[in-house]
């Protein structure tokens, strides 16, 4: 039943409030705020729509807009600080990477976390330790791993008590090799004329170059193309003596050696005790 002087139904005109205004959209009714400006260009009032508040029916009467619910839930909480951290390399080391982070735990149980917050600093933003503690602040893995902030002398403590345990290294590490795996292995000179570092030493490096250097030995697996190895050498230090002593310690047990002329002295690895269960194969190019 319509009202008198209205186009509109009782039904949805009992719903109708001061300040609020009904329309009639493909026979559906629907309930809008609005409010009266005073329009300068015109010299008097004008009429602004404003959101819409909801519809109405015959049935279930006026039904408020989810929107304008959310608002009015929104309105009553108050926001505090407001933080923007990273968020998606954090989900790809957790996600992509879970074998590391699985043998971390394993090998490193006290310190891992600590382990994979530092090797995060070092692969997103290649930072130094005094860095490290506004990098994790402005990221989501602490609070992913539970782990409290901690300062560049934390950082700097677990990686010298980390450094000492070179046995636990070594079985973090032997966890990547698989058996029937291709493996490779490079050596990479690096000069350095730091008197802190006591490996770096005399030596020349393979293009010849004379001078204070260390020597950083890989094994790298074919496959996954990731290292599954290393051993920071002493520049003074040769490559076939050094290759020997990581093959042993590595724990490769069945290898195939392809090297130039300057490795011959490899042949020694064939009848070296800790390696009689394992087998060797040396060619020479």
């Amino acid at each position: 039943m319509k009202a008198k002087n209205s186009p509109h139904p009782e039904w949805a005109l009992a719903h109708k409030k001061p300040g609020t205004e009904l329309r009639c959209i493909n026979g559906k009714y629907y309930l809008y705020d609005y409010k009266t400006v005073y329009d300068k260009k015109r010299k008097g009032p004008r009429k602004v729509t404003g959101p819409i508040l909801g519809s109405i029916t015959e049935e279930d009467g006026f039904i408020p807009s989810e929107k304008r619910s959310l608002e009015k839930v929104a309105s009553g909480k108050v926001i505090g600080k407001i933080q923007c951290k990273e968020y998606g390399v954090t989900r790809l080391i957790l996600s992509r990477f879970e074998e590391f982070t699985s043998s971390l735990k394993d090998v490193f149980a006290d310190d891992w976390k600590e382990l994979l917050a530092i090797a995060y600093c070092r692969f997103v933003y290649r930072c130094p330790l005094k860095s490290i503690p506004f990098r994790l602040a402005a990221s989501y893995l602490p609070e992913t791993l539970g782990l409290k902030p901690f300062s560049e002398k934390r950082a700097s403590g677990v990686l010298n008590r980390i450094g000492g345990q070179r046995d636990r290294m070594l079985t973090y590490m032997r966890s990547f090799i698989r058996e029937g795996e291709y493996v490779l292995m490079d050596t990479t000179d690096i000069f350095s004329n730091s008197k802190n570092i006591s490996l770096a030493r005399p030596g020349y490096s393979h293009d010849l170059q004379y001078g204070p250097q260390f020597n950083l030995m890989y094994i790298y697996s074919a496959n996954s193309r990731m290292p599954v190895y290393y051993r920071l050498l002493p520049g003074n230090i040769r490559d076939v003596k050094a290759f020997k002593n990581c093959m042993i310690e590595s724990g490769l047990e069945n290898a195939i050696v392809v090297a130039d002329k300057g490795f011959y002295g490899f042949t020694a690895l064939l009848t070296y005790p800790c390696c009689k269960k394992g087998r060797y194969s040396l060619f020479f190019r």
